[in-house]
């Protein structure tokens, strides 16, 4: 067997073993979202700052779907402008690094 078709092969496999765990990952945090429950204080925080006008946008390492499926759970889906979470194929990017809050859109 070639190199190439061996780093092929590994390649793939590391793929595919990245959405097991992806995979994995979305439907624990799906779960924990019918249990979870908003900071105290946090509903009534969000309400001030768009009485304001300022535009809110959560980062978090979590997935999308369970993030909207959070806000949407707990009231909480029209105080937020944007929503940026992680990026299943590069896990490097999460926080603690500051890609995320990069990516979010900047206050203008």
């Amino acid at each position: 067997m070639s190199v190439q078709l061996v780093d092929e092969y590994s390649r793939r496999r590391e793929c595919m073993d990245a959405c097991h765990v992806e995979t994995a990952l979305q439907t624990a945090e799906t779960k924990a979202v019918e249990s979870a429950t908003p900071t105290p204080g946090v509903a009534e925080f969000l309400q001030a700052c768009r009485a304001t006008g300022r535009q809110l946008a959560i980062v978090s390492n979590n997935a999308r779907v369970s993030m909207r499926a959070y806000l949407d759970r707990v009231g909480l889906t029209d105080l937020v402008d944007h929503i940026e979470t992680r990026d299943p194929i590069r896990p490097a990017l999460m926080k603690p690094s500051p890609h995320l809050v990069e990516k979010a859109p900047q206050p203008r």
